[in-house]
């Protein structure tokens, strides 16, 4: 064992200044009066007393040294003297924990937590879950899993994960998980609920989960009422208001948010002192409210408040501070003073020491890597920038580069995260780092005209959509090419199916308003367990099968000559990209390349909303005023979109959308003025042009692995049966309502005119038989009822016989799809609104076809509105005839 270490306690506490005269034969007492004191919070008078102690005799007791170290670290870090609090929490890295005797489990417990949490706020995320982790299994091992100390290890574990990994789905998992056990043995109004709920609620407001956050935050508040009295309810008043200025800040009540952190700060202030290192948080977000108002001078005052806390908290160059310092970065871009804004870019990454000529520059830095992303991305922007205000090429290229390795750390992070939860929060946080990279390369294409530097910024629209899709269907595949034995792959199955099948309760539940019932605890509790078990076999699989953990790496973009050799002769490909203020055209065919600039300088959101709305509510109400919305705005959007290069399209085109553009039925829109054409007679694109569509390039380019099991060649048809509709339902409605289906059976059996045809119709076309019949064929159609959920995409649903507008029985959520392995090349949704639903930032829609995408259907053929039952059979007659 390597705990005995005199000499270096002797340094630690020269160190401190806090060196007394030992007094031998009292060591014991000593340290009973010290850890009284520090029980009391009498940090001072605790490190006194433990000045008097004789180290040298008393430190031959591991027991004695455990309790001694426990008491000096957490007592020097409650007096902000981090330094030496360092010291003393580093030696527990050179401990042989096995090797400890049993008897010292509880102060080795206790200590950990402590450590655990010093490193998490210090912050160093590596050494705070290595200590927390060990003291989660230590505390199970010795008090059991509805103990106090495996709960706080639980909960800081997921803060660490959470605050300084941004993985906060696992994050969530792990606190519903601890809560579920705690409240189930020791009921919700004690402290360490309290403590459960403060943590959670900041997590759900980062993943932007506002409204549960909410309804958490209230809770929190509830309980600390019904446990503390007024005077001493203050403390948890100030983080009350502190996390109600975040959800607002994160709702974009900037104002609102302002006032609420104004609150918080008062509290603190009048509890604590106007210097307390509490306000820290509290000053830099408010700051944040006031830089989001464009009130910059304002934010930089109240960001250097924070510093200032910083600094007396924790000396000059702390790592927290370079948040702040990007931060003023920002501020100091906008108000145009470059020079001053480079200098301070400098300063920050002088004291983070980040090398970016290093082979793995990410992989060892101390620092949040969130926190990182920030400091490279606004030292990028002011960069460009100031290249805007000068016009100096050096700088716009200076710039480009550090947009790249802003992109280079959003893939490395992407690449580190468990949940796809925490991947897809990522790409909506950070969107707009690819936004403005777009932005300085097309700069840069547009003084150069150079194809590296096309492929560059294509490279970006590739990186921000269908990373979650791509990767799902890559581990699919890897299953069976990195030869995964089939125990091993069915097991992993197994898992997903039965998590997917718990998320359909979680979801069940939360629209019963359940959310905080003993059944949701159970749910979560059980998802945590299953969700451990699927990840620690995901590990197994990627140590024993390299060519699975492969399936993980991100794939290098596709280039433009890639995309070239796929194309055939007379097609072309188109990948859009929407932001928030610039839209980008990238189009590449056999011969040739554009890169086009698009001014968002019409209301493209509200153009393509209105565009599908009058689409979709024209067959019910045949309004002309509906019509001619719809001329109006697929005439503009053409000019918008497509105008400007189509006289170098060829007559094939496959387009890649992004953002709302994944709602765009561009064959709908009309490419000359339409006036007041009929129906019939106007110029619809696809008069002119064959288009298909693709979730990105990478996917399209891809040469799928085949399953070893031989798939029929045979189509697949199903044709449920639901009770009688109303007789005053709308011929257009009858897809979208459970009722009956008149026609869905003949559209099935009409598909044997052409093709050899399994149909499976009536009563027997059940939600079970499909699942069980599905990944043996080739072509699969489904003639049923769907429903789109704009709000969680992953619950729309396709209708079999025995679904019911108020039961769960009989519907196939597109989330289920996820863990359906499928082998076809083709599926034919013929329901309503089957290729719409949540629009989710770089993933697309995620809707049926989503998921049918998940379970690895080649091409899918969807609907975006409502579709009658009658002339549906025909279109489909027509679809199989050609």
């Amino acid at each position: 064992m390597k705990y005995y270490a005199t000499s270096y306690f002797t340094v630690f506490f020269c160190f401190a200044g806090l060196m007394g005269q030992p007094q031998p034969g009292n060591n014991a007492l000593w340290l009973d009066k010290a850890m009284k004191a520090y029980q009391a919070e009498q940090y001072a008078p605790a490190l006194k007393h433990l000045e008097k102690i004789d180290t040298t005799a008393s430190f031959a007791d591991i027991h004695f040294w455990l309790k001694y170290n426990r008491i000096a670290g957490s007592c020097l870090a409650d007096l902000s003297n981090n330094a030496a609090a360092g010291k003393i929490y580093s030696r527990l890295f050179d401990l042989d924990f096995d090797g400890l005797p049993q008897s010292t489990q509880p102060e080795l417990i206790e200590i950990l937590l402590d450590a655990g949490r010093f490193y998490r706020f210090w912050p160093d995320a590596k050494k705070s879950l290595l200590l927390l982790e060990k003291g989660y299994e230590l505390s199970k091992e010795v008090y059991g899993e509805a103990c106090a100390h495996w709960t706080k290890f639980a909960v800081d574990i997921a803060g660490t994960k959470s605050f300084l990994f941004r993985d906060h789905e696992t994050a969530v998992q792990a606190i519903n998980n601890a809560l579920a056990v705690w409240v189930n043995k020791h009921g919700e109004i004690n402290p360490t609920t309290l403590y459960f709920y403060g943590i959670l609620s900041e997590v759900q407001t980062f993943m932007g989960a506002t409204e549960v956050a909410q309804v958490t935050t209230n809770k929190f508040l509830s309980i600390s009422q019904k446990i503390y009295p007024a005077e001493k309810n203050k403390t948890h008043l100030a983080r009350y208001w502190g996390k109600i200025g975040h959800l607002n800040y994160e709702l974009e009540n900037y104002d609102m948010a302002i006032e609420n952190y104004k609150t918080a700060i008062r509290y603190c202030v009048e509890l604590y002192g106007k210097d307390n290192r509490r306000l820290e948080l509290l000053y830099h977000r408010m700051a944040n409210c006031y830089y989001q108002n464009k009130e910059y001078e304002t934010a930089i005052a109240n960001y250097r408040r924070s510093l200032d806390v910083i600094i007396l908290a924790f000396g000059q160059g702390h790592i927290r501070s370079v948040t702040l310092y990007s931060n003023i970065v920002a501020c100091l871009t906008n108000l145009k003073r470059f020079k001053e804004a480079e200098q301070v870019s400098e300063k920050v990454k002088g004291t983070i020491n980040f090398n970016p000529d290093l082979p793995a520059p990410f992989e060892n830095i101390t620092i949040n890597r969130a926190n990182l992303i920030t400091i490279l991305y606004f030292q990028a922007k002011n960069l460009f920038f100031w290249y805007k205000e000068n016009g100096n090429v050096k700088l716009l290229r200076e710039a480009c580069e550090g947009f790249d390795r802003t992109v280079q750390l959003l893939e490395y992070l992407h690449a580190s995260y468990e949940e796809s939860g925490s991947k897809q929060y990522l790409l909506d946080r950070y969107y707009y780092v690819f936004e403005q990279s777009l932005n300085a390369h097309y700069e840069l294409f547009r003084l150069t005209g150079s194809e590296e530097v096309f492929a560059r910024a294509l490279g970006y629209t590739e990186r921000s959509r269908a990373i979650l899709l791509t990767e799902t269907l890559r581990r699919s595949d890897a299953g069976y090419a990195a030869g995964l034995p089939d125990s091993l792959r069915e097991a992993l199955k197994d898992l997903r199916k039965e998590i997917i099948r718990l998320e359909n309760d979680r979801h069940l539940l939360q629209k019963q308003g359940k959310s905080d019932s003993p059944e949701m605890r159970a749910v979560s509790r059980q998802l945590y367990d299953l969700s451990t078990r699927r990840r620690s076999l995901e590990a197994e699989a990627r140590r024993l099968y390299p060519a699975y953990a492969r399936a993980e790496e991100i794939l290098p973009p596709p280039t433009p000559a890639d995309i070239r050799s796929r194309l055939r002769s007379g097609e072309a490909w188109i990948s859009y990209f929407a932001g928030e203020d610039d839209c980008y055209a990238f189009v590449v065919w056999r011969d040739g390349f554009r890169f086009m600039h698009i001014p968002k300088d019409f209301p493209l959101e509200q153009w393509v909303g209105e565009l599908r709305e009058a689409i979709y509510e024209y067959p019910l109400l045949r309004s002309d005023g509906l019509l001619q919305l719809y001329r109006e705005h697929a005439w503009g959007l053409y000019q918008k979109l497509f105008q400007p290069f189509e006289q170098d399209l060829p007559v094939r085109l496959i387009i890649s959308g992004d953002g709302v553009l994944k709602y765009l039925p561009f064959e709908a829109l009309l490419s000359e003025a339409p006036g007041t054409c009929a129906i019939a007679a106007c110029a619809y694109l696809l008069r002119r042009h064959i288009i298909s569509y693709t979730p990105s390039a990478t996917l399209w380019l891809s040469k799928r692995t085949p399953a070893p099991q031989k798939v029929q060649n045979r189509i697949l048809a199903f044709a449920p049966q639901f009770p009688d509709s109303p007789l005053t339902l709308a011929a257009a409605e009858r897809r979208s309502s459970l009722g009956a289906l008149a026609h869905n059976t003949e559209e099935a059996r009409r598909i044997r005119r052409f093709f050899r045809a399994d149909v499976v119709h009536g009563a027997i076309a059940t939600r079970d038989r499909f699942l069980e019949q599905a990944p043996a064929y080739r072509v699969l159609h489904l003639a049923t009822h769907a429903k789109a959920d704009d709000e969680n995409g992953d619950y729309s649903f396709l209708a079999f016989s025995d679904a019911r507008d108020t039961s769960e029985q009989g519907r196939l959520y597109a989330r289920e799809l996820y863990a359906l392995p499928l082998h076809a090349d083709m599926v034919v949704l013929s329901a309503c609104e089957t290729g719409i639903g949540e629009l989710r930032r770089g993933e697309g829609i995620v809707s049926l076809a989503h998921g049918f995408a998940h379970a690895g259907a080649r091409s899918i053929i969807t609907t975006l509105w409502r579709v009658s039952d009658r002339e549906t059979a025909e279109l489909m007659t027509g679809f199989y005839a050609g």
